[in-house]
């Protein structure tokens, strides 16, 4: 009986071992969230270099929408050493904005690319999605409506 026991638990204990639990692949967050429109926050200390070229921006703030469906725990993470912003609960098609702007302390530096625009990368982590999504702002310095 004892042999049963200790055969029978050695035989969970291996198919534990070969077939870990695993958590469930998250959605990348550009596919589950847009940013619908977006500004820099003008800062005393912003700088435009190089001929308008190079931008050093140290404050944004945007529109998100979740667009694949309803999110939770959905936090904006640090973007360029700003404190991490907290958006919570969103509809699937709802669009919450991110103010007070993401400050930063130091400045996020961003060079204008061919087709005229400056991107801009935030991280998004929520229990559905997780990644970076890449805003790009217009020499303006902002769209949407």
């Amino acid at each position: 009986m004892v042999v049963f026991l200790v055969i029978f638990g050695a035989i969970i204990v291996v198919g534990i071992y070969q077939n870990p639990l695993q958590k469930p692949k998250k959605d990348e967050a550009k596919d589950y969230f847009e940013i619908v429109s977006a500004a820099i926050e003008p800062a005393v200390n912003d700088r435009i270099e190089e001929n308008g070229t190079v931008w050093i921006i140290h404050g944004l703030t945007f529109q998100i929408r979740a667009v694949e469906g309803d999110a939770h725990e959905v936090v904006i993470l640090s973007w360029a050493n700003s404190e991490p912003y907290l958006i919570g609960e969103m509809k699937k098609g709802e669009i919450k904005t991110v103010f007070p702007p993401l400050s930063s302390p130091f400045g996020y530096s961003t060079v204008q690319q061919a087709d005229g625009t400056f991107p801009v990368k935030i991280r998004v982590k929520s229990l559905e999605a997780e990644g970076s999504i890449t805003i790009n702002l217009p020499p303006e310095g902002g769209f949407g409506p």
